[in-house]
């Protein structure tokens, strides 16, 4: 099979399909072998617009962390609101 070389990058150009294939083949191989340099994930390459294989996993994206304690920061003041709501009409029923 013929593979399209990147211009930029200099690796081999694939389709997703085949991209995700090759990482799964060769995560299966490394288990099998338990060889060292294995191609971890899949990445649209900007330049060519094809898929590429790499070696490194993805970076650590800090902002879900961030995201993570807002969200429930949200939720607790939902729940406050709503108890201070409940307790509100509770308390005008009974006077």
């Amino acid at each position: 099979m013929e593979y399209r070389i990147c211009e930029i990058s200099g690796k081999r150009c694939y389709s997703k399909t085949d991209a995700q294939r090759a990482v799964n083949q060769a995560t299966s191989r490394h288990w099998k072998n338990k060889a060292a340099d294995i191609p971890k994930r899949v990445y649209l390459c900007p330049f060519c617009s094809s898929y590429h294989l790499t070696k490194e996993a993805k970076e650590h994206d800090g902002n879900k962390e961030r995201n993570k304690s807002k969200t429930r920061y949200t939720d607790e003041r939902r729940r406050a609101e709503r108890m201070e709501k409940i307790i509100f009409r509770y308390t005008r029923e009974y006077r």
